[in-house]
């Protein structure tokens, strides 16, 4: 389990939701780095700073460090090798963080160790390959996860999306995919436009919100059934992205066309 940091949380959101730059990251290498006091997703922490310390570069390429994600998980293929500590040692080595500068920059990403470890003078410190496990969670769809990690690990490119985003309504969970979508009864997606308009501005809490309503066609010539969840797709309407829950509600033949109120949507990532 991996936690993004509130900077790359950030910077995925704004973008696909309020059409922002791309997330910024180091275009050539992730560096890697210790820590003795965990960070957390705003940054912070105590990163080690003993004799012989330095921060590892690792380069995003698809070849060299980290396999393909596969169900929104990857892991280093490559040791991550922090060489010796030198006198004094480094002090219990609690996290690893991955940032996009050698020194200072913004933390993209966090994980505690399973087994804190004391470092002391002359101890080689190394995460071997398959030693450092990347798993998201959370509202990413399973193709958002795998995107993310290969664009963050294996310096594939980001996507330019459509100028648009799909709402759909679902009567279960959609899970990573997209499953339990209405159907039938003159049902269609809505269509929201990305831009500053469409969605709440993402700071600190991984979290957005629609800023108007979403309206859906009224049903007709069949029931929808009770729509709990909704879910997010990309402007093509062909990979679903995220996926958020709302109040239940029962929608039949004959109804007013259905709609997500203001504020209603909620997409978080933490």
């Amino acid at each position: 389990m991996s936690a993004l940091s509130d900077y790359l949380e950030a910077g995925i959101m704004n973008n696909i939701f309020r059409a922002a730059s791309n997330p910024s990251v180091d275009a050539t290498n992730n560096w890697f780095a210790l820590f003795t006091t965990a960070p957390s997703d705003s940054g912070g922490g105590v990163e080690v700073s003993g004799t012989g310390y330095a921060r590892v570069a690792k380069a995003r390429n698809v070849t060299t460090n980290f396999d393909a994600p596969a169900s929104g998980a990857t892991q280093n293929s490559n040791a991550i090798d922090f060489g010796t500590a030198g006198a004094g040692g480094w002090g219990n080595v609690k996290a690893v963080g991955v940032f996009d500068n050698s020194t200072g920059g913004n933390l993209l990403l966090h994980q505690t160790l399973t087994v804190a470890k004391d470092v002391n003078a002359n101890d080689p410190v190394s995460f071997a390959t398959g030693d450092f496990d990347v798993a998201l969670t959370g509202a990413f769809s399973g193709y958002l996860r795998d995107l993310i990690l290969n664009w963050l690990f294996r310096g594939t490119a980001w996507p330019s999306w459509n100028a648009d985003l799909k709402i759909s309504l679902h009567t279960g969970a959609p899970g990573l995919t997209g499953a339990s979508e209405v159907s039938g009864g003159s049902y269609a997606r809505a269509t929201v436009t990305r831009g500053t308009g469409a969605f709440t501005l993402v700071t600190t809490t991984g979290a957005t919100e629609n800023s108007s309503q979403i309206t859906f066609p009224a049903p007709s010539g069949a029931n929808w059934g009770v729509v709990t969840d909704a879910g997010i797709w990309d402007g093509a309407g062909t990979n679903f992205l995220f996926a958020a829950t709302m109040d239940d509600r029962t929608v039949n033949d004959g109804d007013q066309a259905p709609y997500i109120a203001a504020a209603a949507l909620d997409i978080t990532l933490a």
